[in-house]
């Protein structure tokens, strides 16, 4: 038996009212059900509409669909960290390592230049700003995509931008003033850190734009299940 497009909707509302927020999870728990209502009506065709929703929400246990809220939140956060770090880890292999090094080398000549990293941390602090408050503005495009888990989730690691490069300033504010071989040990170290920095701005912009894709994806999928 195939349920009806109020059916459907019903479903939807009956999750909403479960404090299931994020469309793109009601999407995932909505075929679950739908297709769990489906076999207790086609096996029981006295069966009614409500009592099988009923029946279906009592067999996700005590937890209702909180249980596979998580599961689907979980998934959907260990399928972008994986793939954050596989963009992030691919600027060490082969492609991409000579360009790596390359820019560590600049990055510390230009430290040894201007004799200090902190002047250096200070204009890559005042461009993270100015990246941040950009990002911010193009979020307003993609207002409608908040209400997905896969923007919030794809979005987040441009978030941490700000406290990557803090948290980095304090290790090399506790790096030793020492001269090896002719190499400042704390330039060389804010060197590495600067260009590592760049490198996760680079990875989560381009994270963020894979999941804005899919995000636009996603809302199509859902303005046609609305329609």
């Amino acid at each position: 038996m195939s349920l009806s497009e109020e059916h459907i909707t019903a479903i939807k509302n009956f999750i909403s009212r479960k404090g299931i927020k994020y469309v793109d999870v009601q999407m995932e728990i909505i075929d679950h059900v739908a297709s769990s209502i489906e076999e207790k009506m086609a096996a029981d065709p006295n069966l009614s509409f409500e009592t099988a929703l009923k029946q279906t929400h009592s067999s996700f246990g005590i937890f209702g669909f909180s249980g596979m809220e998580d599961a689907i939140v979980n998934g959907l956060a260990k399928k972008y960290s994986i793939l954050f770090w596989k963009k992030f880890g691919s600027f060490f292999g082969p492609k991409y390592i000579l360009l790596v090094l390359l820019a560590g080398f600049l990055t510390y000549k230009l430290e040894v230049l201007m004799g200090d990293y902190q002047n250096l941390l200070t204009i890559f602090l005042l461009v993270t700003i100015t990246l941040v408050v950009i990002l911010a503005v193009l979020g307003l495009k993609y207002k409608a995509y908040h209400k997905l888990l896969v923007y919030r989730t794809s979005v987040s690691y441009v978030m941490f931008i700000g406290s990557f490069l803090q948290i980095f300033n304090l290790l090399v504010n506790k790096t030793s003033e020492a001269v090896i071989f002719g190499v400042n040990r704390n330039l060389l170290f804010g060197a590495i850190v600067l260009v590592v920095f760049v490198l996760y701005v680079v990875s989560a912009i381009k994270i963020a734009l894979v999941g804005i894709k899919e995000s636009k994806l996603l809302l199509d999928k859902y303005q046609l299940f609305e329609s």
